[in-house]
C-alpha cells in the first residue's frame, strides 16, 4: 500500500448531521413498559426556502434516535388568496440503531409534536399514534420508519418539539424502571438543604358520623369560616381555626367507602359517634392533621388546610400519586369477593398500602381537572364490576353523577345481561317505584334504551 500523501491527510471528514437536543431525560415507565423521549429542534432565524435541514437526536431508550427533516415554504391561505404565509414542516423518522439486533416484538408508538413559542401554544400540539413498527432488523440493511409530516403554525419560527412514547409488547417480558417524577425529585432535593420539608398539613374527615348525635362535631363545626387559603402554624401543634372548617355536610357518605365505618377506627383515640380528622402519623392528640409529624421538628414555619368533601384516604392517596404518578385502589364496597373486614385486616397488615376506593378518587380527579388520574379511576371501578353486583353499583348514588360511568357501567351490563343480573335488575325496580331510589331516573332511562336496542350516541 502505497503511503498517505500529505493532500489525502488534508481531506476533510464528511460534516455531520446537525443534532437536535434533549429538552427533558428520557422517562421510563415500568407498567406498561414504555420510554418516553423529548427532543427539540432549534429556532430558525433565518429559514431557507425551498431546502431541507435534516437533524439528528442523540440516543434515546435502549439506542433508538430519530430523524428530524426541517424546511419551510411559502403558502396562500383559503381564507386570503391575496397574501402568502410562511410555514414550516417538520418531518419525524424513527431509527431502532442500536437496538436493531434486539428480540424484540414490534412497537407501537404516540407521536405529539409541540410548538412552544407559539402565542396560544396550548392549543398548537399534533398527536399521531403508530401500531406494529418493526424495531429489529432482519437483514443489515439500515431501518427507518416514517412518524408523519407536521406543519406548524404560520410565520412561526421557534422552536419545535417533539414527544415520542415507544411502548413494548409485555410478552417480551422488558424489566423497565420507573423515572422519578418532577415533583419526587424535588422534594428528596430540598431535604439536602432542609432539616425537614414537611411545611404543609391537612385536615379531613377519616369517618362516617352523625352530627346530630355528636356535641363534639357539633362544637367542631360551629363556625361558618369555608375554605380560605390555610392558616400559618407550627407543624407539630393543632390549629383550632382550619378543624373548625371542616365541613360534615360536604360528604354523600352511601357514596364514599373512604370514609370509615366506626369500627375500623382507632377507638382508643375517640368515642363512638365523633369524627376525627386524621393524620398519615398519628400524634398523641384526638384530632390530626395530615403531614404531621410525632418526632421533634425545628420547623414551626407552616401552613394548615382544612379540606372539605374528601375523605382522608382519598386524599393521601391523591398526594401519592402526585409525588410518584402511582395509584392503587380498594375493592368496591359492593364486590363480594373480600368482605370489609377482610379488606381492613390486609391494609393493617401492609404497613405501606396507600389506596383509595376508585370511585372516590373519580370524583376528586373530575374535581382538580386531572384526566390521566380519572382513567385510572375509571380502570378501577370497571376492574370491580361483578354479575353479583352491577345493579347495585349502577344504580348507586354515585353513579349517576357522571354520564362517563353511567356508560361504562351500562356497557358491562349490556355484557352480562344473565337471568340472574335480570332478577336483580327487577328487585331494583321495585326499589325505584317505591322511592327508595329517587336519583335514578337518568340511569334508568339509559340503561333502558340501550336494553331496547339503542347505541351509546343515540341513548
Amino acid at each position: 500500500m502505497p503511503p498517505k500523501t500529505s493532500l489525502q491527510a488534508a481531506i476533510p471528514e464528511p460534516n455531520p448531521l446537525p443534532r437536535a437536543e434533549k429538552f427533558r431525560g428520557d422517562v421510563w415507565c415500568s407498567n406498561p413498559p414504555q420510554v418516553t423521549s423529548y427532543i427539540t429542534c432549534p429556532s430558525s432565524e433565518s429559514p431557507s426556502l425551498d431546502s431541507t435541514t435534516t437533524y439528528l437526536s442523540p440516543i434515546c431508550g435502549f439506542g433508538w434516535r430519530f430523524e428530524l427533516d426541517e424546511s419551510f415554504r411559502y403558502e396562500t391561505p383559503k381564507s386570503n388568496p391575496q397574501v402568502q404565509e410562511l410555514r414550516g414542516r417538520t418531518k419525524l423518522f424513527f431509527q431502532p440503531h442500536m437496538c436493531s439486533s434486539m428480540p424484540l416484538s414490534n412497537i407501537d408508538a404516540t407521536v405529539k409534536i409541540h410548538y412552544p413559542d407559539a402565542e396560544d401554544a396550548l392549543k398548537l400540539t399534533s398527536e399521531r399514534s403508530f401500531s406494529d413498527i418493526a424495531i429489529h432488523a432482519s437483514d443489515s440493511k439500515t431501518q427507518e420508519h416514517d412518524f408523519g409530516e407536521y406543519y406548524g403554525p404560520p410565520q412561526y419560527k421557534g422552536k419545535v418539539c417533539v414527544e415520542v412514547t415507544i411502548a413494548f409488547d409485555p410478552s417480551d417480558g422488558l424489566a423497565l424502571p420507573n423515572s422519578s417524577s418532577a415533583n419526587t425529585k424535588k422534594a428528596l432535593r430540598r431535604t439536602f438543604d432542609t432539616p425537614s420539608f414537611v411545611d404543609t398539613k391537612f385536615y379531613l374527615f377519616a369517618a362516617k358520623v352523625d352530627a346530630s348525635n355528636s356535641v363534639f362535631l357539633e362544637n367542631l363545626l360551629s363556625q361558618d369560616t369555608g375554605f380560605s387559603n390555610g392558616a400559618h402554624c407550627d407543624i407539630l401543634q393543632e390549629v383550632p381555626e382550619e378543624i373548625a372548617k371542616l365541613k360534615v355536610d360536604t360528604f354523600d357518605y352511601e357514596s364514599d367507602s373512604d370514609l370509615e365505618d366506626d369500627r375500623t377506627v382507632d377507638k382508643g383515640k375517640r368515642k363512638e359517634g365523633e369524627a376525627v380528622p386524621c393524620e398519615e402519623e398519628p400524634s398523641d392528640s384526638s384530632s390530626l392533621g395530615l403531614g404531621q409529624k410525632s418526632t421533634g421538628d425545628p420547623t414551626a414555619n407552616g401552613r394548615a388546610f382544612a379540606i372539605n368533601g374528601t375523605a382522608y384516604k382519598t386524599w393521601k392517596t391523591f398526594l401519592y400519586y402526585l409525588y410518584t404518578n402511582e395509584v392503587a385502589f380498594n375493592e368496591l364496597r359492593s364486590q363480594q369477593a373480600q368482605t370489609k373486614a377482610q379488606q381492613y385486616k390486609s391494609e393493617l397488615e401492609d404497613d405501606d398500602s396507600i389506596r383509595c376506593s376508585p370511585k372516590s378518587m373519580y370524583r376528586l380527579a373530575d374535581y382538580v381537572g386531572i384526566p390521566g388520574l380519572k382513567a385510572l379511576a375509571l380502570d378501577g371501578i370497571w376492574d370491580g364490576l361483578h354479575k353479583s353486583n352491577i345493579i347495585a353499583e349502577l344504580f348507586s348514588s354515585f353513579t349517576h353523577r357522571y354520564q362517563e360511568v353511567i356508560e361504562l357501567e351500562v356497557d358491562y351490563l349490556m355484557d352480562n345481561f344473565t337471568p340472574q343480573v335480570a332478577r336483580q335488575l327487577d328487585d331494583m325496580l321495585q326499589m325505584i317505584v317505591l322511592g327508595t331510589k329517587p336519583h335514578s331516573f337518568r340511569v334508568l332511562a339509559f340503561a333502558m334504551r340501550r336494553l331496547r336496542g339503542d347505541s351509546r350516541e343515540l341513548a
